[in-house]
């Protein structure tokens, strides 16, 4: 039958993109959906398909309910979110009257999700939830918006979200989703019963397709975290029933061994056996390091601590491929050999840990620090050991230890022998492997029976490497541990000089005999390397001295870290009565005392009153003491500080106005209420610049040294000393011209200085050789070289500075060694001396360099 003209211009006009009539949106509806819309969707599953594909599992964490995503990873799917973008546009430009509007803009929406725009993607979501009159459509975007606000911590508002949907009457997707996005919020929140009951009723009616294994696997982990293995064991047998991955079928397997009920013995026998089981399956080679490692956890739990460091060791071994999982052996080796007391190899796989360990693991910072306090807790142990263990051999008659040294040297020429015959590392580059003991002889001092030499082998003797460490740092210097430590600036041109790698390789040569060496000759070499040895040791009173103020301050440093940094009581007490029993007089005492004091007070009320009352009755003027008497001290303390930094601002300003008396007066007044504290020596300080303003330069200088002598811990002191200084120097200056006076002082900070005509050529070179000196020689001391000009025709290379005569006089005499001013500037008049600092005063303002060479060669020569 054919239609009337008029009625097929009735029916294309239905089909407009203007019209409204039945076919009109009948048309709009099928072409939206099945082309702008579907092909958006196509191409948004494909992301995400992707983005599931791409996520690396990590099983030694709880898995993450949806695959996370961050912005870097997002912008590799960039074009294809903008395309499917592009797509649900055009079906809402083209087709405004279709029903698939809001479904397009729902698809925006979860593009910028995928994207991270996050900001765009809540805009739109919150767009389809208020304008969508479908509500399938609302509560899928709702779920989303849930989603976004997570990821975004935006924990509160996801909440919010999650409250309002609870009200609403979802259908069964919507409601397996809400329930998969309420277990990503507990997640986040750390609230592993609430996150295990929302994930239950989303798997309850989940399908095979739909990831069903994943969640079983979750639950799993969740029910075993939370210690309830009953209920940890049926899902991960769920998991092999819901026809999962191999990864995620293996891992599911070992799981069950761990959760396996052990009340009776014969199990834990079967455990063994099932994980020797994987161990032989030629499927899991690629996953020994985990069986190893989930094995090493089985004999911890049942308190099979050797087995337990065997299987770790074995799981560290087997990581070839994965360094996350190898991380996860180091931190259980690290933390085993802290609790066992092993410190030093604590520490040394806590290195291991953090060049292993993945930067996205959840406590990655907090591991990073605790590698940084054993670093340091290791370093303070390491200057206890190393004084103690010199100052023990300095003890020694003088026959014994030489025969003692004979037997080290021997063996130490042996072992770099027997090394070079392998091809092995220097002897000086070796790294001790880790799980090796230490003598049983802490010093090294007692000698084996049956001449087992072993014992005294130099990586064994802590005697041995306190020596070593001493030469060590005369040599090179405070050298970082780091790879091509013999080049403090790699990649530098040194055609010019000697390397420090072919000087070190000298310094074997001529201290360690070779094999091909005579016996005359290696008697010869093992007598010079037994004297250097000997000259490492603390012979004399002040270098004794020295030694035993590195022991206190290390032990009261390693008392802070295992008091504030580990929080470990008995290290701690431990640590500080040490500290006090072998330092009585430390001047640590009283802080010592007040943190016994807070440790016992708890725990051992009897035992912490003896403590507060030594504080108390020596140390009555401490804020320590102070705060025991008055529990509000510190608040107190407080209050006046802010008192008396307000009445210090209005004294300045008197005094920047010459307004010295009033000045005066008002700082005299705030004393006189606060006269101990913490900020009353701003206020004494002050005064005494009033002094030296009113009543002359000698006033004011006796004002200074009063100061100084009275405020020995204040940290104005420093600047105290540098005004005396000063305010001498410019009182003796114009004796000084009349009359040259130099005074020998070898504590004094000193200076080496090259006197030297630059008219005559050569100064850029001689400023440029001593800076490369000090860059490849002298990197640790940190030295700064500068040029000054001294007089008409005369120069400086000044170089800053060395912390007493001792000090700068090896730095003199290794330059001479080195010959590094011996030419290539006969022009140029070189005087090159060391000098102190009054002494360089002098010197300057003077400018007769005769005058100080002829004193120089008379007190440092």
């Amino acid at each position: 039958m054919l239609l009337p003209a008029g009625a097929l211009l009735v029916l294309f006009s239905a089909c407009s993109s203007g019209g409204s009539g039945f076919f009109n949106k009948g048309w709009h509806n099928t072409t939206a959906h099945y082309n702008a819309y579907f092909l958006a969707q196509q191409q948004l599953d494909a992301v995400e398909e992707q983005i599931r594909e791409n996520h690396q599992r990590n099983f030694n964490q709880l898995l993450y309910v949806y695959p996370p995503l961050d912005t870097t990873e997002a912008k590799q799917y960039s074009e294809d979110l903008l395309s499917a973008m592009k797509m649900a546009s055009l079906a809402i430009e083209r087709h405004k009257e279709s029903k698939w509007s809001d479904d397009s803009y729902l698809l925006i929406g979860k593009a910028r999700y995928w994207g991270k725009e996050v900001e765009q993607a809540v805009e739109t979501f919150k767009f389809v939830n208020t304008t969508s009159k479908d509500d399938p459509t609302r509560h899928q975007a709702l779920i989303y918006l849930m989603r976004t606000f997570v990821d975004d911590q935006q924990l509160s508002n996801a909440k919010g979200v999650a409250d309002f949907l609870r009200k609403e009457n979802l259908n069964k997707e919507n409601e397996q989703d809400f329930q998969l996005a309420q277990a990503h919020l507990y997640r986040a929140r750390q609230e592993w019963e609430q996150m295990a009951a929302h994930l239950e009723k989303a798997v309850s009616g989940m399908r095979k397709r739909d990831g069903r294994a994943k969640y079983h696997f979750m639950l799993g982990q969740l029910y075993q975290g939370m210690e309830q293995p009953d209920k940890a064991y049926p899902h991960f047998r769920r998991v092999l029933r819901s026809n999962p991955d191999y990864e995620l079928s293996f891992f599911a397997r070992l799981h069950m061994a761990q959760v396996v009920n052990l009340a009776r013995g014969e199990d834990e026998k079967q455990v063994r056996r099932y994980f020797s089981k994987l161990l032989k399956d030629r499927k899991n080679k690629e996953y020994r390091d985990k069986i190893y490692y989930e094995l090493a956890n089985f004999e911890l739990r049942q308190g099979n601590l050797d087995a337990a460091f065997v299987n770790y060791k074995k799981s560290v071994a087997a990581s070839l491929n994965n360094p996350r999982q190898k991380g996860y052996a180091y931190r259980r080796l690290a933390e085993l050999y802290y609790d066992a007391g092993k410190y030093h190899l604590s520490k040394a796989y806590y290195d291991s840990t953090t060049s292993s360990f993945a930067q996205d693991e959840p406590d990655f910072e907090q591991l990073q620090q605790r590698q940084r306090i054993m670093e340091q807790l290791v370093a303070q142990l390491t200057t206890i050991q190393t004084q103690d263990s010199l100052l023990r051999l300095a003890a020694m008659d003088r026959p014994a230890l030489e025969a003692y040294l004979d037997d080290v040297v021997q063996q130490e020429a042996l072992a770099l022998q027997q090394a070079q015959r392998r091809q092995a590392t220097p002897l000086n580059q070796v790294n001790v492997r880790p799980g090796f003991n230490t003598t049983q002889d802490p010093f090294g001092t007692a000698q084996p029976a049956g001449g087992n030499s072993n014992a005294v082998w130099y990586f064994y003797n802590p005697s041995m490497l306190g020596i070593g460490q001493a030469e060590f740092v005369k040599d090179w210097g405070n050298r970082p541990l780091e790879d091509n430590w013999r080049r403090s600036k790699r990649g530098r041109d040194n055609t010019n000089t000697v390397t420090q790698s072919q000087a070190r390789e000298e310094f074997e040569r001529a201290t360690v005999p070779g094999p091909g060496d005579s016996p005359a000759d290696q008697q010869e070499v093992l007598a010079a390397r037994r004297t250097q040895y000997i000259e490492s040791l603390p012979l004399a009173p002040e270098q004794q001295q020295e030694a035993y103020q590195q022991i206190e301050t290390a032990y009261y440093n390693l008392g802070k870290i295992f008091n504030f940094d580990l929080k470990e009581f008995s290290p701690t007490v431990e640590t500080y009565t040490t500290l006090l029993d072998r330092f009585p007089e430390t001047e640590h005492r009283p802080e010592v005392l007040y943190n016994l004091y807070l440790l016992y007070r708890s725990s051992d009320p009897a035992r912490a009153k003896q403590y507060s009352d030594e504080l108390v009755s020596r140390f009555p003027a401490t804020t320590y003491a102070r705060t025991i008497l008055n529990p509000n001290y510190e608040q107190e303390e407080d209050q006046a500080t802010t008192a008396l930094k307000e009445l210090y601002a209005q004294a300045y300003g008197l005094y920047k106005r010459s307004a010295f008396t009033r000045a005066d007066s008002l700082l005299e007044s705030a004393l006189q209420q606060h006269p101990t504290n913490a900020f009353s020596d701003n206020l004494q300080l002050l005064r005494v610049l009033i002094l030296g303003q009113t009543q002359g330069l000698a006033a004011y200088q006796q004002g200074l040294e009063t100061f100084i002598a009275r405020h020995e811990e204040s940290e104005l002191v420093p600047y105290a000393r540098e005004l005396l200084e000063t305010s001498h120097t410019y009182s003796e200056s114009s004796a000084l011209r009349e009359s040259i006076i130099f005074s020998e002082d070898a504590e004094q900070p000193h200076y080496f200085i090259v006197v030297h005509s630059p008219d005559k050529g050569g100064s850029n070179e001689l400023l440029r050789r001593v800076e490369s000196y000090n860059a490849q020689e002298e990197a640790a001391r940190k030295l700064k070289t500068t040029n000054i000009i001294l007089a008409k025709g005369r120069s400086m290379v000044f170089v800053s500075q060395f912390a007493n005569k001792r000090a700068a006089m090896l730095y003199f005499r290794a330059l001479e060694r080195n010959g590094l001013l011996k030419s290539g500037f006969e022009n140029a008049n070189l005087e090159y001396f060391v000098i102190s600092k009054d002494n360089f005063s002098i010197l300057y303002n003077t400018r007769d360099v005769n005058a100080y060479k002829a004193f120089f060669q008379k007190f440092y020569y």
